[in-house]
């Protein structure tokens, strides 16, 4: 069962007993550290591990709080087609965002923090609105073009909010887009496009997938996929 532990060190920890977990383990995830442990062991021993990993988790936990800091969005930040404007307002009790043809205007409090979690989630939903409504308008003209060149064939297109990857192709040929490739410069939106492209005659990332890539990118495949291991999602 999963408790709370307050840590001298640390502050606050979740220390959970795991029926499947073979040793112990700790993970840092969103500043929150959490301790996992065998059956076979005890919330003690996990402790005592804990302490001699404590270099380890304040580094960790510093790590990430810096990149929280640097991916807070402010002003000046734009989209291809929408500009980031914050509003303050003294009469306002919550903070709310808009998405118009230019825009993703943030209206909040006028002590509000911008950085604050909340107000960044709001903000990041605005963003991802107006992402959403570039990609429709953007991506299929650049999927057809793309298509055209290599003469690789799909079925349909879906554009999708999705973080964890740029896009998938089913087996079907359908492909699967994420709205975050907007961040992206056009260049790279091409590469991921006839990335997908190719999974419509190879449904692996084999070395004939990999040739087949490189073929239709001119030689810059390797390139291509180190450029775009700079970006992330929001």
């Amino acid at each position: 069962m999963k408790q709370s532990h307050n840590h001298p060190v640390l502050g606050p920890i979740e220390i959970e007993r795991v029926a499947r977990a073979h040793n112990i383990r700790i993970s840092v995830r969103k500043g929150r550290v959490r301790v996992a442990y065998p059956w076979f062991s005890s919330r003690e021993r996990a402790l005592q591990f804990l302490d001699t990993k404590l270099d380890w988790v304040r580094a960790t936990l510093e790590k990430q709080q810096r990149t929280e800091a640097e991916r807070v969005i402010r002003p000046p930040f734009r989209t291809r087609q929408h500009e980031l404007r914050v509003v303050p307002d003294e009469k306002a009790t919550r903070a709310t965002v808009r998405v118009t043809s230019d825009a993703i205007t943030l209206r909040l409090p006028a002590s509000a923090d911008i950085a604050n979690s909340e107000i960044q989630e709001l903000i990041n939903k605005g963003v991802t609105e107006a992402l959403r409504r570039e990609a429709r308008e953007l991506l299929p003209p650049m999927v057809e073009a793309a298509s055209c060149r290599t003469e690789l064939d799909y079925r349909s297109i879906m554009i999708r909010a999705t973080r964890s990857k740029w896009g998938s192709c089913s087996s079907r040929n359908d492909l699967s887009l994420s709205v975050y490739l907007m961040l992206l410069p056009d260049h790279l939106i091409d590469f991921i496009i006839i990335h997908e492209l190719c999974h419509t005659v190879h449904r692996n990332h084999s070395a004939a997938f990999h040739s087949l890539v490189d073929h239709h990118l001119g030689g810059r495949e390797k390139e291509l996929n180190r450029e775009l291991k700079q970006y992330h999602p929001l």
